[in-house]
């Protein structure tokens, strides 16, 4: 008999979705997956499978369709377990355990339908400017997730000891306390790492604890992080002055007299490029002083990068907008 083929698949790649018929099933060897379900326009979190966990299993049994899509939370390692494999295995079981497993399966297919007209949907409406009429938009992360998550971490760490907390524990915390997918914990988590605030090596620690007490109290404060509501400056704006900052720790500046000189066309952009108005944006708000803009890649300003009460909360809103984002238009199936 033909072995198990092992597969290889990328965070953020989908490994089958709602509706595909494929008589595959996968056991987990490293990594995570989400499971989710379409509703109406929208997606609702259904569960999250990690190392040593089986998925596929329905579609698999029962050669139904798929009942829901399974998305990569971080790189995984799967086993891929074929029909023909198992229906091998199964020739030599007794009677009973055929009608066990068909038991089983048709009861998780029951619960699956009643978790669909149970679950409300993760959307947000936002009213058109130009018709003013309200339309729905899939929300994967609020900001009230994103405070929830912040606020746990912090909790957490202060529970149990430093060497034993870990994203996984943390995972748990979360869900036990909140309800919230574990989805929803790792991708706060990544953001809080990519903003210097923490490390996960692998145990969870802090890196920047007077940064992380000063974000929650920004975010605390605000009566809702509403990630509709309009930004203080465009997220061009927000990558010019992200530019500006790693080029400022990175000394890669030319200091004359108090002023800073920035020639930016010596680092490195993911975002789109910036314009005049985006540097005004950041005069305007008082994020940089005594700016003068010499032409698209040199800037001459004053800049003392620090937490500002703007900055962070744009960044925060940011990130999850492009978080949001992207999960709306998740493709690209892994075969």
């Amino acid at each position: 008999m033909a072995e198990p083929t092992v597969k290889k698949i990328s965070r953020g790649s989908l490994l089958f979705s709602e509706g595909d018929h494929s008589r595959v099933m996968y056991l987990i060897k490293a990594g995570s997956v989400r499971l989710f379900m379409k509703r109406n326009n929208s997606n609702t979190e259904i569960a999250s499978v990690r190392a040593g966990e089986i998925l596929g299993e329905l579609a698999f049994l029962d050669g139904n369709p798929r009942s829901v899509s399974a998305e990569a939370m971080t790189d995984c390692e799967l086993v891929e377990i074929s029909g023909p494999m198992f229906t091998a295995e199964l020739a030599h079981a007794a009677s009973w355990l055929k009608i066990l497993l068909k038991t089983v399966v048709g009861r998780l297919r029951a619960a699956n339908t009643r978790i669909r007209q149970l679950e409300g949907e993760n959307s947000i409406k936002v009213h058109s400017k130009e018709n003013g009429k309200a339309e729905s938009y899939y929300q994967f992360i609020s900001g009230q997730d994103f405070l929830r998550v912040t606020i746990s971490f912090c909790s957490y760490l202060s529970l149990y000891d430093e060497s034993s907390c870990t994203a996984a524990g943390l995972e748990v915390f979360v869900t036990n306390i909140f309800s919230l997918p574990a989805s929803k914990t790792i991708s706060v988590l990544d953001i809080l790492t990519s903003f210097g605030f923490i490390t996960i090596n692998p145990s969870l620690f802090i890196k920047n604890i007077d940064g992380l007490q000063s974000l929650l109290r920004i975010l605390s404060n605000e009566k809702s992080i509403d990630l509709t509501k309009q930004n203080p400056f465009s997220s061009r704006a927000l990558a010019l002055y992200c530019s500006l900052e790693e080029a400022y720790y990175a000394s890669n500046y030319q200091k004359v007299q108090d002023k800073f000189v920035f020639n930016l066309s010596k680092i490195h952009r993911s975002e789109s490029l910036w314009q005049i108005e985006d540097a005004k944006d950041l005069f305007r708000l008082n994020i940089v002083t005594n700016l003068v803009v010499k032409n698209e890649e040199t800037i001459v300003a004053m800049l003392e990068p620090r937490l500002n009460h703007d900055i962070v909360l744009f960044k925060v809103i940011h990130a999850l907008r492009s978080l949001n984002e992207q999960k709306r238009s998740v493709t690209g199936i892994v075969r």
